[in-house]
């Protein structure tokens, strides 16, 4: 998943490399995840405009930047999910 946006002003594209969902089940009682369910951005990697690693920006993102780009992946993935195949 590939999303274009910027951090600290800078124009970059973020590459999602693994998002986990999982809906709960409230007859489950094994752990609380399985009952609630859970929404997992394990990794991402912020790339130039032309595809390469970003190593620099990446390193200067505040926790702010990664909790916007975390929910910039969530609504990527969910749009993507209801649109028609």
């Amino acid at each position: 998943m590939n999303i274009e946006t910027h951090i600290q002003d800078v124009p970059c594209n973020i590459d999602a490399l693994y998002k986990s969902a999982l809906n709960g089940d409230s007859n489950s009682q094994d752990s609380p995840e399985d009952c609630y369910g859970y929404d997992e951005i394990i990794a991402f990697r912020v790339k130039t405009l032309k595809g390469k690693p970003f190593p620099w920006l990446q390193a200067r993102m505040t926790e702010a930047d990664k909790e916007r780009i975390h929910q910039l992946i969530r609504d990527k993935a969910e749009s993507d999910s209801c649109e028609p195949n």
